[in-house]
């Protein structure tokens, strides 16, 4: 039965359909949501894939944030919709919001959303091309989930500061195969396997290293991150930071 709801729901008439049925419920629900709910609100419209209508329910809730001088909430609405402006491609105004989002977090003084913001500025840095700024603000996060000893947000940044390895050429190239098989094993240790998109992206990425690289040296460096302890995988992307 479920087969045949699905099979029904992919014709076109019938999605499209169900697309407005959706967002005039999120309209409805969005004119008695409060501020919090209106970001809720956004992340659903954000994973059905109605971009605009994230972009209007968020700026919705973070004007009401604004009005209310709630400053950590505001921070955490702006790194949502940096997010989300991520997500249309649109990344210096990502970045924007990002750092509007840290002045904030900063000023609040919360280590976790200031590591957050940390982490986020240092990716969409590394995707504008600003691999300077994006080492130090990778830097900065590493060490805040170290300290709080989080093994997952570790993990993900040491994915991240791998394809920023990746970025910087052929000589970083088994320093990014270390960090993404010691990332893996972090994942495979407290149950946190990646996402499929979040594996094909990271494949992707690895293309152009596999093509200029031995496999050799990639293999080799894949079985020593996969092997290394979690104290060894972050003096590696330590170092690979600050060469």
């Amino acid at each position: 039965m479920m087969f045949w709801r699905r099979l029904v729901y992919l014709l076109p008439w019938r999605r499209r359909a169900a697309e407005r049925d959706m967002q005039a419920e999120l309209r409805s629900l969005a004119q008695i949501a409060g501020p919090r709910e209106l970001g809720n609100l956004a992340l659903v419209a954000e994973d059905e894939g109605d971009l605009d209508e994230a972009e209007r329910l968020g700026q919705e809730g973070l004007s009401r944030r604004r009005a209310l001088d709630d400053r950590r909430a505001v921070s955490v609405s702006l790194t949502n919709m940096g997010m989300l402006a991520t997500a249309r491609g649109d990344l210096p105004l990502a970045r924007d919001r990002f750092l509007e989002a840290q002045a904030l977090a900063e000023e609040v003084g919360d280590p976790w959303v200031v590591a957050v913001g940390r982490h986020n500025l240092a990716n969409v840095s590394r995707d504008l091309g600003d691999l300077e700024p994006a080492a130090a603000d990778f830097r900065l996060a590493l060490d805040a989930y170290v300290e709080r000893e989080d093994r997952w947000s570790v993990a993900h940044v040491l994915e991240d500061v791998a394809v920023w390895a990746l970025a910087r050429g052929a000589a970083y190239d088994a320093d990014a195969a270390f960090l993404l098989a010691a990332a893996a094993s972090v994942r495979e240790e407290i149950g946190a396997p990646r996402f499929p998109p979040t594996e094909a992206a990271l494949a992707e990425a690895l293309v152009p290293a596999r093509e200029r690289t031995a496999a050799e040296l990639l293999g080799r460096a894949d079985e020593e991150g996969g092997a290394a302890e979690l104290a060894a995988a972050v003096r590696r992307a330590t170092g690979v930071l600050t060469a």
